[in-house]
């Protein structure tokens, strides 16, 4: 990133989001997995489908951290798309390729956090929603915080 150490302040990134777009996503991920500036991610409320996603972004960054807390909600499953008007071969085209994506968020999800890959055959087709303490025993947060009060790590 360009602004990478200007300002030398962590960045704070406040999540509260029922999901987005995921070619957006992935590029999101690339800036965080490259940054030198601190970032701390914090779920507010919610992070859902490509916002539950955005939080393995830097994972392996020592300057990316991540929380949430015990009541924030998040949620993996398989995403939506419409078709449209198009005609059966765009379609097919389309299928095709957001098949590329699902196994692009696969190995993100494999790599990343703490799910298996027993696991994840389990939950991948379903509408996975999960607290604030599982999202941290399977890996898509780093620490519980009382954002309520400010911050603070809870024991």
């Amino acid at each position: 990133m360009d602004m990478d150490g200007v300002c030398g302040k962590e960045i704070e990134l406040l999540v509260d989001s029922g999901g987005g777009d995921i070619m957006t996503l992935f590029e999101l991920i690339d800036v965080l997995d490259a940054i030198k500036t601190p970032v701390h991610i914090k779920v507010l409320t919610k992070a859902c489908s490509a916002a539950l996603l955005l939080l393995l972004g830097g994972k392996h960054n020592p300057n990316v951290r991540t929380s949430c807390s015990l009541n924030s909600v998040g949620l993996v499953h398989a995403g939506s798309t419409t078709l449209g008007t198009m005609d059966s071969n765009a379609a097919s085209d389309v299928m095709s390729f957001l098949k590329r994506y699902d196994n692009k968020i696969k190995d993100l999800i494999l790599k990343r956090s703490k799910v298996d890959p027993k696991l994840y055959a389990k939950m991948a087709k379903k509408e996975w929603y999960m607290f604030g303490d599982e999202m941290l025993k399977y890996g898509f947060v780093d620490a519980l915080e009382n954002h309520a009060e400010g911050g603070g790590a809870i024991d």
